[in-house]
């Protein structure tokens, strides 16, 4: 019982000392935070008291009304009055006052013609000589070997055979025949080839397609059958050189218009 009153001794005793060392600690802490008050104080007291800014006036605002249009009066057409005619004064001139009749002059002597001698004028100049070109050069004709010297008339050279025939006499000037001459055909119309027939004869003979009219010859031709176009005849020697001018011989198709035809070439 006595050992637990010294416990409950010392556990008085310590709290005890407990609370005067938290007393003291308070207390110091106290004094020292007074200290701290007072130095604060004493600084603060030392330092100007700040004057206040003015607040600077803030500007005002004022608004500013909208302009409202202001309607234009539209002009008005002034009538511009019409002048009028102004009546123009006509003056009447004065009568024209008549003039006095005045003498008529005595008729006087027409003096009597001079003989006056013309001059003499000088004589017309002489045309000037103007220059006039020489007539063109006539185309020189080739002086063929031979040329024709009788042609057949048509009139009775009718008839009914199917092939174009000429008959062909080539003499020389004194009316002999002459052997290894051809003649030579083209045709208009370039259908067909060019013909050459075979050469002519030393000796003559006449013609057989009509009994009526009968031609001495030494050459028969036939050209082909009978087609509308021109035939062109002409003679050649054996090397084919143009021994004279072409003729022209027309056929139709028609077998009423069939006819054969003759020439003589004579140098």
């Amino acid at each position: 019982m006595i050992i637990m009153k010294k416990s409950h001794f010392l556990l008085i005793a310590f709290m005890i000392f407990s609370l005067g060392t938290l007393g003291c600690g308070l207390a110091q802490s106290v004094v020292e935070r007074a200290k701290a008050n007072k130095t604060l104080a004493g600084l603060i007291a030392d330092e100007p008291t700040p004057t206040r800014r003015k607040p600077t006036p803030r500007p005002t605002f004022t608004v500013t009304p909208t302009p409202t249009d202001t309607a234009t009066p539209t002009p008005t057409d002034t009538p511009t009055p019409i002048p009028t005619d102004t009546p123009t004064l006509t003056l009447t001139p004065p009568p024209t006052p008549t003039p006095a009749p005045t003498d008529t002059p005595a008729a006087t002597a027409t003096p009597a013609p001079t003989n006056t001698v013309p001059r003499p004028t000088s004589p017309p100049r002489a045309p000037t000589a103007t220059f006039t070109p020489a007539p063109p050069t006539a185309t020189a004709v080739p002086n063929w070997t031979f040329k024709v010297k009788e042609r057949g008339d048509r009139n009775w050279q009718k008839t009914t055979y199917t092939s174009i025939v000429n008959y062909v006499y080539v003499t020389d000037n004194k009316g002999t025949p002459i052997g290894g001459i051809f003649v030579v055909g083209e045709h208009s119309s370039g259908k067909f080839p060019k013909y050459k027939s075979p050469p002519s004869e030393w000796k003559s003979f006449v013609s057989s397609l009509s009994s009526d009219y009968r031609k001495t010859v030494n050459l028969k031709v036939e050209l082909g059958p009978y087609v509308d176009g021109t035939w062109y005849v002409y003679l050649v020697d054996g090397g084919g050189t143009q021994l004279s001018d072409k003729i022209a011989w027309d056929y139709s198709s028609d077998p009423n218009n069939r006819m054969w035809d003759f020439i003589w070439w004579s140098k």
